[in-house]
């Protein structure tokens, strides 16, 4: 295994990984064309795809994690600073379906950015399977998911 040179407890890749999000971050791209995902941040880095595939393990490394505070914190200021703009006027306009998706950005970003599921993964099931466990369990039961009794 090649020795690794770490620079303030970053690997080399870990220091291109952060000067990569950090730019990227701080220059977004004016158009959807030139947007990257973190796994694609991750594999101009020089990570592998493999390990490309999962970008919240390298998200939730001590190096970069505490690397991308500041730019973390940033974007959580932004964030607030949407939310204020959301006013009841605003809701009524299609405006506040922009600052919705900005929100719904920052909020995303800022979880991926620090090493956080951007879904929930406790929830196994869609609305219709549930509803459909709910039927069974009723059933078994005597009663349907809304209640009622079936019919004999």
């Amino acid at each position: 295994m090649a020795n690794k040179q770490f620079v303030n407890g970053a690997t080399p890749l870990q220091l291109n990984l952060i000067k990569i999000v950090s730019e990227y971050l701080k220059n977004p791209p004016k158009d959807r064309k030139g947007r990257k995902s973190l796994s694609m941040m991750m594999l101009e880095a020089g990570y592998s795809k493999a390990m490309a595939s999962k970008p919240c393990a390298a998200f939730r490394s001590e190096a970069v994690s505490s690397a991308l505070i500041p730019i973390i914190d940033r974007i959580m200021d932004k964030r607030d600073k949407a939310l204020e703009y959301i006013t009841d006027d605003k809701l009524r306009v299609s405006s506040a379906r922009d600052l919705t998706y900005v929100v719904s950005e920052l909020t995303k970003n800022h979880q991926l950015l620090g090493g956080k599921p951007t879904e929930n993964i406790n929830n196994l099931y869609n609305g219709e399977q549930i509803k459909n466990i709910a039927d069974r369990l009723a059933n078994n039961r005597g009663t349907g998911s809304d209640g009622t009794t079936p019919s004999s």
